[in-house]
């Protein structure tokens, strides 16, 4: 490599980051050399680095140096990063990218490429006030919750979440491996069935974001979506909001209608860098902190992601990666939040990943597969409940109950069943399944009558919401000796 050239290093990691550095600098790859962790521009390929002709400059860094290609500005920013792009800390490249003057950026390289930051939004989060919106779920919004299959329960639990949660925060991976082909997509057939096809993994995602942005403005659930990587769309900014900065109804469905947007163009690229978001995150949360403990309340953390984090500090060290993914959820353990993670991918090896986080943590996370791999899961551990799609969805926008964390983990003790029946359908005080079951089964089966049937995925037919053969099965008079030891003793199936 050639030193005349080095205040002009861009580096590229493979050769999907060539291409995008080719189409930011308006050059054909081809003419761009590489040497290993390195991109050259060939010299006279350059255009003039004003902001209509590359809309970020990247620093110059030596080429043994492991540093991140980035974007460093927005298209329609007046910043101008002239002849030699300099290594500069992440506060001086933000103030140049927000400086409406023309900005000459020397010495190149005399930064540690571990100080730079650049390329994506500086992400921060908003809180409305707990009068923002109204508490109470409306009289229309019930009915058209009941019309896609929430039972009473699950709506009076959707109405507490919004005092207890004040906002929602969705981490929304985009990156190039979500690009495969393992996804699920739900396709709605005659008769309340569902069919399954085969898709990639985002367009999984984008079916479920699409959902909850839809749900968010329904009942006008503050939720803010961010993407893990800057969309390939400059026009489009990396978050956006459904009901946070507004309570207008036409405003947050012209917000569903962006996200709707959002989703659909964009082509996943780049890495995973699931630490740094969190970390946005924990500085948001931080002036926050004390107000929403003295209230009670959390921020709902929902970390949609196909793969293990990775990051620019830890090139190619995936094992630094993941112990910095894991040190960023122990820093969010001292604030008040609830974080689930949505897997978007049936890899096993990623699934245990995320079993391991877990264990490493004092909080509990919940961990979610996709509406029909946790509804077999569900089924295996609990054949007498029918895990239907609203019962999902609840889960993935993070309501949180301890009865929850149970139902794809093990078979629920009798008096578990019952709290969760309680849940379920907002009824309270139901008689005692071990000393009166007969009376108990009459007032559950009166509850499910009252309720529309749903697919169920553990069995692939359209059913109640309980069976109340199974239900006597595993927790009436008649049930095994060993059942009711297991019950006793709260031990697993």
């Amino acid at each position: 490599m050639e030193k005349q050239h080095s205040e002009q290093v861009y580096e590229a990691v493979g050769t999907e980051d060539i291409d995008i550095a080719a189409d930011l600098f308006n050059v054909s790859s081809r003419n761009l050399g590489t040497n290993r962790n390195c991109l050259v521009p060939t010299p006279g390929e350059i255009p003039d680095t004003n902001a209509e002709a590359i809309s970020a400059t990247v620093h110059a860094v030596q080429p043994d140096e492991k540093s991140n290609f980035r974007q460093a500005v927005q298209p329609d920013e007046k910043s101008n990063f002239r002849e030699q792009p300099g290594a500069y800390s992440s506060q001086a490249l933000s103030h140049a990218a927000q400086s409406p003057q023309a900005v000459h950026l020397t010495n190149p390289g005399a930064y540690s490429s571990a100080n730079i930051v650049v390329g994506e939004d500086i992400i921060s989060y908003t809180i409305p006030p707990n009068n923002f919106h109204p508490l109470e779920i409306g009289t229309e919004e019930r009915k058209e919750l009941k019309n896609q299959g929430y039972t009473e329960g699950l709506i009076n639990s959707l109405a507490k979440t919004k005092l207890r949660y004040p906002l929602r925060i969705w981490l929304v991976d985009n990156s190039g491996s979500m690009k495969k082909g393992d996804g699920t997509r739900l396709v709605s057939e005659f008769g309340g069935m569902f069919s399954t096809k085969p898709t990639t993994r985002w367009n999984e995602l984008l079916d479920c974001v699409e959902y909850h942005a839809k749900l968010a403005a329904l009942i006008r659930a503050p939720t803010s979506f961010t993407l893990l990587n800057r969309h390939q769309d400059r026009n489009f900014s990396q978050k956006f909001d459904v009901a946070v900065t507004t309570n207008d109804k036409t405003l947050i469905a012209e917000e569903v209608e962006h996200v709707k947007r959002v989703m659909r163009n964009e082509v996943c690229r780049f890495k995973t860098p699931l630490t740094k978001r969190l970390n946005e995150i924990r500085d948001s949360l931080k002036n926050h902190k004390d107000e929403l403990n003295a209230a009670g309340q959390k921020v709902v953390i929902v970390i949609a992601t196909d793969g293990m984090p990775t990051s620019t500090e830890f090139m190619g060290d995936q094992i630094s990666a993941g112990n910095a993914f894991v040190e960023a959820l122990k820093e969010l353990e001292t604030f008040p939040v609830w974080i689930v993670i949505r897997i978007c991918t049936d890899d096993r090896r990623i699934v245990s990943y995320y079993q391991n986080v877990d264990e490493q943590l004092e909080m509990s996370l919940e961990l979610l597969d996709d509406f029909v791999r946790e509804g077999n899961e569900v089924y295996y551990q609990n054949k007498w409940l029918n895990y239907a799609l609203p019962l999902h969805q609840c889960r993935e926008l993070g309501i949180q109950d301890r009865i929850l964390d149970l139902i794809d983990e093990r078979r629920l003790s009798v008096f578990e069943v019952r709290d969760f029946i309680e849940f379920l359908f907002g009824e309270e005080n139901l008689p005692c399944p071990v000393s009166d079951y007969t009376n108990f089964e009459e007032k559950v089966m009166n509850l499910v009558a009252m309720e529309e049937l749903h697919w169920n995925p553990g069995t692939n037919v359209v059913s109640p919401w309980i069976k109340p053969q199974k239900l006597r099965k595993y927790y009436g008079p008649k049930r095994s000796l060993m059942m009711k030891v297991q019950d006793l003793f709260g031990k697993k199936k």
